[in-house]
């Protein structure tokens, strides 16, 4: 409530032959400031490190067919009955698991069957 919107600036070095963009996280508040680096960088730059984080993200949890059929209103104006029908067709040519109706978790005894069966699935 307290926010107050300002004005700044970033800067990015693109590689023209591969199209890579490297860009800068610091905000300049100072557009002259932003010019005056720009001006001084020369045609040819050298990388001098390089840093990575791996991240880890949590699969989404599973549709329940309600669900799903929400997401897919919203996402592509598809009715309900639309979404079952595809599901159905997906769910017959094998692409899908029966969807399911009142839960988005995998029982212990579903996980067991899927694990000692994992290399049937597998193409």
């Amino acid at each position: 409530r307290n926010f107050v919107p300002q004005t700044y600036w970033k800067l990015q070095l693109e590689d023209k032959q591969t199209g890579i963009v490297f860009p800068n996280s610091e905000p300049y508040y100072d557009s002259e400031e932003v010019f005056k680096i720009a001006r001084n960088l020369s045609e040819i730059s050298t990388v001098s490190s390089i840093e990575s984080e791996e991240h880890v993200k949590a699969a989404p949890p599973l549709f329940c067919l309600s669900d799903l059929q929400g997401y897919a209103a919203k996402r592509w104006k598809f009715d309900a009955s639309m979404t079952e029908q595809l599901v159905e067709r997906l769910y017959l040519k094998k692409y899908l698991s029966y969807p399911r109706t009142d839960s988005r978790y995998i029982t212990q005894e579903e996980f067991d069957y899927l694990s000692s069966n994992i290399t049937a699935y597998q193409h």
